[in-house]
Parts: structure tokens; sequence; C-alpha cells
């Protein structure tokens, strides 16, 4: 493929900007801007000053802003797919790194013409990644008339190719996730959300148990397929008025709580969490939904869920078991008990809390976006901070940010602490041991 890519620029007999010398030139800016991104994922740390007094920071940001434009640049022009692939991919890690909102704003017509192009015209590897960097741009963007855009752009399309059985199902799945992503952010009409979980569910629909009541043979490419629509769903299903999600909640909780059923551990997980979410938000119509209708089969459910959380199947590998195990434990707790998740994102001097169900499946998703430029987003980002309630971005030395800072530093400090404990710990046990080893042998 990287031969391909020179023989195809040597034909053409032109030049060009230095991102079409070759592939190895491609895969080298993905260093480059995975080395900057981690450099300056702390905003603050750009309004620091060398010692003669110039600002690194803000060369860093130039430094940053100049590769991302050539990134750019080559996304437009360059002809060959396999190498157009290369630089979406940068794009995509770049943005996932870094909140950049002012360079973005001055340039949506072209990252909308980018993802359009490679998503209508592409082959599927470009496809799938134009759909992953359509979720990062409505992230940049929040919901903004820019990211309506790109869902209006690339919604038709998306509705189709996630159900199109020709295309490969790695590019259907990150169709499935650009979909439900793009909606969640941009999309506020609760029909059209409704419409795009019915192709969704139409997907996850090949998971559910056959007319004699078996589990269906999926391969571990379809699996994970039918969980990233299961997903997708239930994210959007988060989004939708109460009375609605109640309607979906009727008609779809007996058949995908068959999806237990399924052999596949990480497919389970992804129904049992469906259904803790369901129940969740049943509970919020107190008035309506009552867990012991015959059609949700409470009993049953509970007995499948005591099995599942024992990992009792021996095909199963021991690791499989064990996040088996522990998955349903407090999925059984969230149904039975009323019990959400329990636990803490720590990002800068700040923390997430997820004690819902609800929560939970937007961090997830958004996670499952962003990667390791998670936390730098729930510093920076503007409409991450708004989807978990966290108000405006903390500026250092603000009545806001006022001894947060400084709870940081000691947080740090007893932790590190901790550390040296635990390893002291460990290295005297470790001597201790060979002591009595030696004590045995005389």
């Amino acid at each position: 493929m990287m031969g391909t890519g020179r023989r195809s620029r040597n034909k053409g007999g032109g030049g060009g900007s230095q991102y079409e010398s070759s592939d190895e030139d491609s895969l080298e800016t993905c260093s480059v801007f995975s080395g900057e991104s981690r450099a300056g994922n702390n905003r603050a740390s750009q309004q620091n000053t060398d010692e003669d007094g110039s600002n690194s920071g803000a060369e860093e940001v130039d430094h940053f802003e100049d590769k991302l434009k050539e990134a750019i640049d080559g996304a437009s022009t360059v002809k060959t797919g396999p190498r157009r692939t290369t630089y979406l991919q940068v794009l995509r890690q770049a943005l996932a790194d870094r909140f950049c909102p002012e360079f973005l704003a001055t340039r949506p017509c072209t990252m909308v013409d980018i993802v359009e192009k490679s998503v209508k015209k592409g082959r599927p590897d470009e496809q799938a990644a134009a759909c992953a960097l359509a979720c990062i741009l409505v992230l940049q963007y929040g919901p903004e008339p820019d990211s309506v855009h790109i869902y209006d752009t690339l919604n038709k399309t998306l509705g189709h190719m996630v159900t199109n059985a020709g295309l490969p199902y790695a590019t259907r799945q990150q169709c499935a996730n650009a979909l439900a992503i793009t909606a969640y952010i941009a999309d506020t009409n609760p029909l059209n959300i409704r419409e795009i979980m019915d192709e969704l569910r139409s997907v996850f629909s090949g998971a559910y148990l056959k007319g004699d009541g078996m589990p269906p043979t999926i391969t571990p490419e379809q699996s994970a397929l039918y969980q990233t629509a299961l997903q997708s769903w239930a994210l959007l299903l988060t989004a939708l008025p109460a009375d609605l999600a109640y309607n979906h909640l009727n008609r779809h909780l007996a058949p995908i709580c068959g999806v237990l059923e399924s052999n596949d551990v990480d497919l389970c997980i992804a129904a049992g969490e469906t259904i803790a979410l369901m129940f969740e938000i049943g509970r919020g119509q107190k008035h309506m939904f009552k867990p012991e209708d015959p059609r949700f089969h409470l009993q049953n459910l509970r007995a499948k869920l005591n099995e599942l959380k024992t990992g009792s199947q021996k095909s199963h590998t021991k690791k499989d078991r064990k996040i088996q195990k522990s998955s349903f434990r407090d999925i059984e707790r969230g149904i039975t008990d009323e019990e959400g998740p329990d636990f803490t994102v720590h990002f800068g001097v700040e923390a997430l809390h997820i004690r819902t169900w609800v929560d939970k499946r937007t961090y997830d998703a958004l996670i499952g976006v962003l990667g390791r430029g998670m936390n730098h987003h729930l510093q920076t980002n503007d409409c991450l901070r708004s989807l978990f309630s966290l108000g405006a971005p903390l500026v250092p030395g603000s009545k806001e940010s006022e001894g947060l800072f400084d709870k940081a530093s000691k947080f740090k400090r007893h932790m590190a602490n901790v550390a040296m404990d635990r390893h002291r710990t460990q290295k005297l046990a470790k001597h201790r041991d060979k002591r009595m080893d030696v004590c045995r042998s005389d």
C-alpha cells in the first residue's frame, strides 16, 4: 500500500506539499501531532514563558496549528484513498487530544467538505476514518450551527450506510457511532432521533433470539457491530423526552433481555447495561412503569442475571469470566436494588462523579470518541462540561477555583506517598520471603 502511494505520485509527475511526499511522512506527522498534543494538554502551560521571556506556549500552539493546516490541506487535495485516510486519522487524533474551537471556527465549511467527500465517495476504510472525524468535530463545535451543518449533511447517508449489509462490519460500526454522536449533540427534534433509533435497532436486532428461542450464531465482527448499534441506541434513548423513552422501553425491553442469552461476553454486558439504563428511565415514570408487569419477565431476568454474575461458563477465558462477574454484579444491583454505578473521574483539579446509568452511557460514548483526550476536554470543552453539568471551565486564580489547585497538589503528594509505601512494603515482603527460604534450607 505504501509503495502504491509513491508510484501514483511519480506517475502524476507533479510536486505538492510535504504531505504528498510519501506515506512514511504521513505516519511521521501522526507522531508529531501525538507528541505536541500531549505536551499541550494543559491549557495553563500555554501561558508559561521561557527564561528569555519568549512565550513558549504561544509558539507551541502556532506550530500545532501550522501542522494542522497542512494536514487539512492534505486531506482536501490528496488523490489516493489510503493516504487520504491517513490524513483523516491524523486530524481525528489531533482534534481528540486538543480542544481548539478558535482554530475550527474559521474553517467549518472546509471541515464539512472533507468529511462529506470521504463519507460519500471514499472506500470503506476512508469512510470509517471520516465518521470518526465527524464525531470529534461535533464535540469540538458543540450544539452550534456548525455541528448542525455536519449532522444535516451526513444524516441520511450514514443512515443508509449503517443498514447496508454490503458494507464491511467495521465501517458500519463507525457509521452507527457517528450517527448517534452527531444526533445526540446536534439534533433536538425527538422525531428525528426516533427515526435514527429505528435504523440502529434494525441492525442490533440481528442479535435477538431466533424463532425457536435460541441465540443466533454470530462472528466477532458482527458482535462488535451489534454492540455499537445497541449502545448508540441507548445513548439516544437518554436524549428522548420521558414519555417517548418510556414507549421505547415498553416495546423493546423484552427482546433486548433475550440478547443476554448470547455466548459473547461483551455483547451480553452491552445488553445488560442497556437494560439497567432502561429500568432507571422507567422508574422516572413511576405512575406508568411497573417492573412486575408480566411483559418484562422480571423473575426470568433476575434468574439470568444471577447466572451471569457467577460466570460459570467454562468456554470463556478466565479474564472474560472475571469481567462478566464484575459487570453483572453492578447490573443486577441497578435492576433489582435501584443502584447506579459508582465511580469518580479525576481531571486536573476537578472530579466527575458518575452515579447513574444515564451518565455512564454518556461518559462511555464520549470516551470512546476522545480516548486519551477525554480528561483534557472535560477541563476545557464547554460542550462536554455542559453535558455533565460541570459549569464553565476553571481559570487558575479565579474565585471559582480558589483553593482547588492547592488541594490538587496535596492530593498528588498524598498519592505519591501511598505509592512509595506500597513499593516499600512489597520490597520488604520480597526480602522476608527470601529469608524464610534460607531458614527452610538450613
